[in-house]
């Protein structure tokens, strides 16, 4: 009997492995990383939902819900312990420094100025060399500051980013998923395959993004023979690398004997 499962063709490019990376201001001028992590991040959208039931109701009616509030959070573990990474958890701190140290401080008042115009993790999306982001906008450490310190270990500086509506738009929650595109607009596989006497150096399997380029191969030729051409478009670059690329492409190299 054949295994019921769920696993297509297309499985392997929609898996998110590794921990991410994690950028304050991704997209904008001030783009930066927040630095190395330990224990992995976690994104959360939670939300709380109003029940409107009215008498005689048998049970749950659909349309009888409303979300009454929504709370978007990213949970970063910074290892690094940067001024910078300090002063990213210490939200609005001032830093001044001395002969020795940078001497942190931070007073209680809190100001737009505090806030970033968003925090955002990058995860790679497996079998594609495109990024999967989870961007909490308007973000504002919502977290204590705690680095818990223990023998043969490092510490690490657990942060926790809140999102927040904007008073000109209380409609649109702040967050937003950006995930690469799929189907006949989205991926192609580029294939390199080796004819007799020879080998392709580079990967020999592909998956491109519409309209993105291909990474370089190279036709090595066995000793005694050299290079002839490719059986597709393009048949006599080596290494050879295809642009623009918009369409699945099975390219052989073939070897000629040298005389």
């Amino acid at each position: 009997m054949d295994k019921i499962t769920g696993l297509t063709a297309d499985t392997r490019n929609r898996l998110l492995y590794d921990a991410g990376i994690v950028y304050a201001n991704y997209g904008l001028g001030g783009q930066k990383i927040l630095g190395a992590t330990r224990g992995g991040n976690t994104c959360t959208i939670e939300q709380e939902i109003r029940q409107m039931p009215v008498d005689g109701q048998p049970g749950d009616v659909k349309g009888d819900r409303r979300r009454t509030r929504v709370t978007v959070k990213l949970a970063v573990n910074l290892i690094e312990m940067s001024t910078d990474s300090v002063t990213t958890a210490l939200q609005g701190a001032t830093i001044t420094p001395n002969a020795t140290h940078d001497v942190i401080t931070r007073t209680a008042q809190i100001t737009d100025g505090d806030y970033f115009d968003n925090i955002t993790l990058i995860l790679q999306k497996a079998g594609t060399a495109q990024r999967f982001g989870f961007k909490v906008k308007n973000a504002l450490v919502t977290s204590n500051f705690s680095i818990g310190a223990a023998d043969n270990d490092e510490p690490v500086n657990a942060v926790e980013f809140t999102g927040n509506f904007l008073v000109s738009n209380l409609v649109t929650e702040p967050w937003e998923i950006f995930n690469p595109l799929e189907g006949a607009s989205g991926y192609y596989t580029l294939t390199y395959i080796a004819g007799a006497n020879g080998a392709i150096i580079g990967n020999t399997s592909q998956i491109i993004q519409d309209g993105l380029d291909g990474a370089p191969v190279y036709a090595a030729a066995d000793a005694l023979y050299a290079f002839d051409d490719w059986d597709v478009a393009n048949t006599s670059a080596n290494p050879r690398k295809d642009l623009a690329v918009g369409a699945d492409i099975t390219a052989t190299a073939t070897f000629k004997l040298i005389v």
